[in-house]
This record gives structure tokens, sequence and C-alpha cells, in this order.
């Protein structure tokens, strides 16, 4: 094994709701989730509830709006755009 060489493997599942991969480092032996500095880490929520509020959002829909339809607290929904804005503005 190389040390400078991290290859990732499948290392079980998680999540109530949805079942999200977990991954494992063979060079050190870190363990952590495929969703890791993305936008989902660490949410609770389905992963297309969140994607289709987002893309609702970003099609312009309005806030109070959206809560009404989806039934997702305007606060919640505040804090996914947020996290999704901070993230987009890491990639670029």
């Amino acid at each position: 094994m190389d040390e400078r060489i991290h290859a990732l493997v499948g290392y079980g599942h998680h999540g109530k709701y949805e079942r999200i991969q977990d991954l494992i480092c063979q060079a050190c032996g870190k363990k952590f989730t495929v969703r890791r500095d993305t936008v989902l880490y660490r949410l609770k929520s389905h992963s297309e509830k969140v994607a289709l509020s987002l893309a609702l959002l970003a099609e312009g829909m309005d806030v109070s709006a959206l809560e009404r339809v989806t039934g997702i607290k305007e606060w919640t929904l505040r804090t996914w755009l947020t996290r999704a804005g901070m993230h987009a503005e890491k990639l670029h």
C-alpha cells in the first residue's frame, strides 16, 4: 500500500430516510460519507426534496410561496439556499 495513494472503497450505508453511502480510505483508514463537502452534508431531509426546492428557488419562485406548497418552513428553505450559495461560491 502506497501512503500517497488514497483509494476510497465502500464502507456500508447510513441514513433514516434514504441510503447514504459511507466510504473508507484504504491508506489512512479515515471514514466519511459521500455527501461530505456538498450542500447535502449532515442534512436529514430527503435529497430529492432539497434539490427540487433549490431548483424552484433558482427559477424565481418566492420563498413564502414555496413554503405554502411544500410545507417546508421558510427558515429551512433559507438555510438550504444559504448553504447552496456558500457551496457554489467555493466551487467558483
